[in-house]
């Protein structure tokens, strides 16, 4: 009930970006399957991770694997203090970051995408490459 009562509130409203986002998430959820086995996969690979400082995560694009991981504990997410932190030095303040890459359906939703990872590349950060699929790369940060 609230989903559909949400739904309409949405769709009904005079701010235009409440009307994209509600078109766009509906449009990805209608035409595109989801690969819940991708996500499981990462979650998996995180869960057997040793993981000392967290996972730098955009909990918009990445919900799914955090559930799937059994725990947010390693997880800095949007809504924590020291995400813009990590998201300004990555190196300084996170283990690892996990990036959605061009192709997944919510790739638009986050603020951890590729363009994220070439601009902290740019900047001479270092990062390898720990587990890859369809949808997301995880690079741990190099110091």
């Amino acid at each position: 009930m609230q989903i559909i009562t949400g739904y309409l509130l949405i769709s009904a409203s005079f701010v235009p970006e409440e009307r994209k986002y509600l078109n766009a998430l509906t449009s990805i959820l209608l035409t595109q399957k989801i690969e819940v086995d991708e996500d499981k996969a990462i979650s998996e690979a995180i869960a057997k991770l040793e993981i000392n400082k967290g996972i730098l995560s955009d909990d918009a694009t990445s919900y799914r694997i955090i559930a799937l991981t059994g725990s947010s504990r390693c997880f800095l997410t949007p809504g924590e203090g020291k995400f813009l932190a990590a998201l300004g030095q990555p190196q300084h303040n996170v283990s690892y970051v996990l990036i959605s890459k061009t192709q997944n359906p919510f790739n638009g939703f986050g603020l951890l995408n590729q363009n994220t990872l070439l601009s902290w590349r740019s900047q001479g950060i270092r990062f390898r490459q720990v587990i890859e699929n369809r949808n997301w790369e995880l690079y741990s940060v190099e110091n």
